[in-house]
């Protein structure tokens, strides 16, 4: 590997953190006759990538510490030729992680999750990914309030008490770096720390110290598939009837909340989503019992997007629609692997 492509991989690979934590990131380069060390560090979280002698610096050794829009610049303009700095930067030491879980993980799969983090300021034990090693399983979910993404992980390690929380930023920047791959991501996870290696980077994001809650609790116990659609079919559904919804007519506090009501109707054969704007085109179904449920359509789409699978199943109490007492709603996978549960919207 050139010292170029070394340099400016790390580069391209960090630069997909938020702004807030690239502004307060310090980059160390150690340079030495037989190998290179870059180390980037924030206030939570820690980088490291090392590369031995076919990656060396050209005619430099020492170490140099600088921030990360300095290092980005130097790399893009001077080919590595790095120059002391006057920032004086305490090195946090990487964390060992002397005890871990492992998790095998999909893109898809975390994909799936991080559609329902929270981003409110409020509650801040929902910005993230809360993973549950259970003793019968593992489950990684994610809760906004109003719907939750869920998945089952097979690959991984299981039978503790613990469910830590994987930093949104973390999510984000992991999802990112694997864009659209096929192979799955291990992670290494104890309560403090998540560890992963993603293009050469070795990455030990700190994870959020709260309480997830007990999600199963929101689970209904449905035992009937009320019927199997064609996801991104269901998907057109519902970016059809966002656009027909008239924001004029919304009360004030779905206009706040940029809620998107809409129902969700299965009868006479067919599922179709009704908004005050208008009717969509109906979908022809076999299902087993009728439906009528009002839904913020926008969680739709973002309940199934990521799913993998062309079908999904849609899981319900069935029956009219009850404004005093409505059910929830679940989306899942063929497999029961990936899976959704949607909150219903009063009248």
């Amino acid at each position: 590997m050139k010292i170029q492509q070394f340099l400016t991989n790390f580069a391209n690979t960090v630069a997909k953190l938020p702004q807030s934590e690239l502004k307060q990131m310090v980059v160390r380069v150690v340079a030495n006759p037989n190998e290179t060390i870059l180390i980037a560090w924030t206030v939570s979280n820690y980088f490291r990538f090392h590369a031995k002698t076919f990656a060396t610096l050209p005619a430099v050794t020492g170490t140099f510490d600088m921030w990360f829009a300095d290092f980005k610049h130097t790399v893009k303009n001077t080919d590595g030729h790095f120059t002391h700095t006057d920032i004086d930067a305490e090195c946090c030491e990487m964390p060992h992680l002397d005890t871990y879980h492992r998790v095998s993980i999909s893109q898809s799969a975390l994909a799936h999750c991080q559609q329902s983090m929270s981003y409110e300021d409020g509650r801040y034990y929902l910005h993230g990914i809360g993973i549950d090693f259970c003793s019968d399983g593992v489950t990684a979910a994610s809760t906004n309030g109003h719907f939750m993404n869920y998945i089952k992980i097979s690959n991984a390690d299981y039978g503790c008490e613990i469910i830590p929380i994987i930093d949104k930023i973390a999510v984000n920047f992991i999802v990112k770096n694997m864009g659209k791959s096929i192979s799955d991501v291990a992670l290494y996870i104890n309560e403090q720390y998540t560890y992963v290696r993603l293009k050469g980077v070795d990455m030990v994001f700190k994870n959020i110290d709260a309480t997830f809650p007990r999600f199963e609790r929101v689970v209904p116990d449905y035992n009937n598939e009320t019927c199997v659609v064609d996801r991104q079919q269901l998907i057109n559904l519902a970016q059809d009837a966002i656009a027909t919804i008239d924001r004029e007519q919304l009360d004030e506090g779905d206009k706040k909340m940029c809620f998107k009501p809409a129902k969700i109707i299965v009868s006479n054969g067919h599922l179709h989503i009704e908004t005050n704007g208008g009717n969509s085109d109906k979908l022809p179904v076999d299902h087993t019992s009728d439906l009528c449920v009002l839904v913020n359509a926008k969680y739709i789409v973002e309940s199934i997007k990521n799913m993998p699978d062309d079908k999904i199943v849609i899981r319900s109490q069935g029956g009219e629609y009850d404004a005093n007492y409505p059910n929830p709603i679940q989306f899942q996978s063929p497999d029961h692997h990936f899976c959704n549960v949607t909150m219903p919207m009063r009248m």
